[in-house]
């Protein structure tokens, strides 16, 4: 039993009962502890808060509702023993075997990892893979994994916001604003609606695009299509489809595109624009006023490490800045063609490089996890004093960026001391 307490982070396995003051004195003189060493711990120890209230506890500040569809977020893993009151959490940004043993270490109760986990299905948990033996221990140790991605990356005062206050900023909104999945009623509608489609498409084909997919027989129902020129098809919806069918609005700006909606049906733009929340959303864009040189030491100096940096075509250290846009991760789709002088993200690839060089935009790269690490710290007292100090919370020694930068001199010296 004794063998389970290496270090005093382990009295947790310490029996709660014993018959008498002495016999608990003797038992810990035994296992090499002092009393002292006993009751320091007993009276600094974390309560615990239970897992419900840690998940409702994180939902509140980034709801899961905010996540992108292909995303994998929230509770991941949950223990078998019910209820689980967590006293200890730790943060990662990757849960990785190292962070994992880590975890087992430091009797963690619970992981919070940026990054999902488990994001492929798993047909078998087995040893044979990392990520099996992960979720595996995480069974067999009872340790809950939560993780919130996207979620944390579209909410105000998460990832994004964290990486873009590198700078001096005002005006800052998202590049993309993200639009909850709440479903409007099909009768808002006006009657005729117009979308970008070539006359060859199948009109029922149109029909279930424009109200959300609804499977019907075209047949049964008054709908006329004209053809209109470059493409444009004209649906007539009776009221008999109108009346009471929800469908998602953002198939249907997807389809239409806001200009679209807009110009043609500005009240219909109105409601649409009021289901967004105009600070929720997918990276952020802001004006500054600094040169490139002061933004690439600033972005250094809030990650606490080097980065990559491509140059605009006529750009130089001394070029000043006036926009930028930030993307924490992988900012290569969502930044393509956003007017800014200045990108701040992860990776992007060689030919995207390239695109934002040629179209005078300079880029600096942090590595993918290095532009989205360092909000673990600015995470963690906020979280500490949402939970009142009832468990202790604590970020991973262990997680890093897979790819280390090595400098030229650095290498030359590695290899004249070999």
């Amino acid at each position: 039993m004794w063998s389970r307490l290496p270090n005093v982070n382990r009295f947790h396995k310490i029996p709660t009962e014993f018959s008498t003051l002495n016999e608990f004195n003797h038992l810990m003189l035994k296992g090499g502890f002092q009393i002292k060493q006993v009751a320091k711990y007993f009276c600094t120890m974390t309560t615990g808060v239970s897992l419900s209230r840690i998940i409702s506890l994180l939902e509140a500040f980034a709801p899961i509702k905010y996540a992108e569809s292909w995303d994998n977020v929230g509770l991941l893993i949950e223990p078998y023993r019910k209820p689980l009151n967590v006293n200890k959490i730790l943060l990662t940004n990757d849960l990785t075997e190292p962070v994992m043993q880590e975890a087992i270490e430091k009797s963690i109760n619970m992981i919070i990892a940026y990054h999902p986990p488990i994001f492929a299905p798993l047909k078998r948990i087995i040893q044979t893979d990392w990520k099996q033996r992960i979720v595996s221990m995480c069974l067999a140790e009872s340790i809950a994994v939560y993780s919130p991605h996207t979620a944390w990356d579209v909410v105000p005062g998460g990832v994004n916001e964290w990486l873009a206050r590198a700078l001096p900023y005002e005006n800052m909104t998202p590049i993309r604003v993200r639009l909850p999945k709440r479903s409007i009623i099909f009768s808002s509608l006006p009657e005729q609606i117009l979308i970008f489609q070539t006359v060859k498409f199948n009109i029922l084909v149109l029909v279930r695009v424009v109200i959300g997919f609804i499977q019907f027989n075209v047949n049964r129902y008054n709908i006329t299509s004209k053809a209109k020129s470059r493409g444009l098809v004209t649906i007539h919806v009776n009221e008999e489809i109108r009346k009471g069918i929800n469908f998602n609005h953002k198939k249907v700006i997807k389809i239409l595109g806001r200009r679209i909606i807009k110009q043609r049906f500005p009240d219909y733009y109105h409601l649409l624009s009021n289901c967004s929340e105009p600070n929720v959303g997918l990276g952020r864009i802001f004006s500054t006023s600094l040169t490139l040189k002061e933004a690439i030491a600033a972005v250094q100096l809030h990650i606490g490490l080097d980065v990559h940096v491509a140059f605009g075509n006529r750009h130089t250290l001394k070029t000043k800045i006036i926009t930028v846009a930030v993307c924490a991760g992988s900012g290569s789709s969502l930044l393509r063609g956003v007017k800014a002088d200045l990108y701040i993200t992860g990776e992007m690839s060689h030919h995207e490089l390239i695109e934002a060089n040629q179209n005078n935009v300079s880029v600096i790269l942090c590595n993918h996890s290095n532009s989205e690490r360092g909000f673990l710290k600015s995470f963690q007292p906020k979280l500490q004093e949402t939970l009142k100090n009832d468990c202790e919370i604590i970020i991973s020694d262990k997680d890093a960026d897979p790819l280390v930068t090595f400098h030229k001199a650095e290498a030359k010296c590695q290899i004249e001391i070999s």
